[in-house]
């Protein structure tokens, strides 16, 4: 029975074939125009579950108080902290006029604050040791605070052969900045490309990777009607770090993470 009617309607169409293409066309355009006008995507997963849930209704209590909206936190890297600095300030004030993007962009352990204030935030010993350090080293900030230019560090280095001389700096503590000092012109006159850090060269100890690293904290503007809600946003943070020259100017790069970069699309 099923195969005869297979095999009729199979007829029916080959021998009135025009007519079975423009019905089958016509069908098609409707389909489309009643899909584009009552079908919508929506890509927020907490939509899925219902807010009447007596779970929900707490997880949503909790987004509240503690503001857990989707976020993207950009970490910017560079060769010298000084470059991260300024990588980062240059890339916070290129998107923090964005409202297009973004609800809010703010810099994290950094910015006005951080600079008055950040001894505030370390235990008592490290502030005693930092200090410590900058009383020591007070004749080459002064130096280098007046002139930070390659006249400035050759009398940073004159200051220091003459505490040697004089027995107040032991030879072997300036070990380490001369050799900072030499791999920078070897580089640069090998490669063309060089990087110096005033802040490593005062410092008592190598520099970590994370004092050559820096956060901003963007909460983008979702698009729930996108495959990727956050696409539009981290799309920006990345052309702007491209305007910005990241590489050129700042031997720097940016990589993003955070609920709304990794979420799954």
């Amino acid at each position: 029975m099923l195969t005869k009617i297979v095999v009729s309607i199979v007829q029916t169409c080959t021998r009135f074939a025009a007519t079975t293409v423009l019905i089958a066309l016509a069908v098609a355009v409707a389909a489309g125009f009643y899909t584009a006008r009552h079908f919508e995507i929506n890509t927020d997963i907490n939509k899925l579950i219902s807010p009447d849930l007596d779970w929900r209704k707490r997880d949503i209590q909790f987004d509240k108080a503690f503001d857990q909206d989707s976020t993207i936190i950009a970490v910017v890297e560079a060769a010298t902290p000084e470059l991260t600095t300024s990588a980062s300030a240059a890339l916070y004030q290129k998107l923090s006029g964005d409202k297009q993007h973004f609800q809010s962009v703010l810099p994290l352990g950094s910015g006005e604050f951080f600079e008055k204030n950040a001894f505030l935030f370390l235990p008592k010993d490290e502030v005693a040791r930092a200090t410590g350090q900058f009383e020591s080293a007070a004749p080459l900030i002064e130096i280098m605070a007046g002139d930070p230019s390659i006249r400035g560090l050759t009398g940073a280095l004159e200051t220091i052969l003459a505490g040697v001389k004089r027995g107040q700096v032991k030879l072997d503590s300036a070990e380490r900045p001369f050799n900072l000092i030499s791999q920078t012109i070897e580089d640069e006159l090998k490669n063309g490309k060089a990087t110096f850090s005033w802040r490593e060269l005062v410092s008592d100890k190598p520099l970590t990777d994370a004092d050559r690293r820096a956060f901003i904290e963007f909460k983008p503007i979702l698009d729930f009607n996108a495959l990727e809600p956050g696409k539009a946003a981290t799309d920006a943070i990345r052309q702007a770090a491209s305007d910005l020259d990241f590489q050129g100017q700042y031997r720097a790069r940016v990589r993003l993470t955070g609920p709304s970069p990794t979420a799954p699309s």
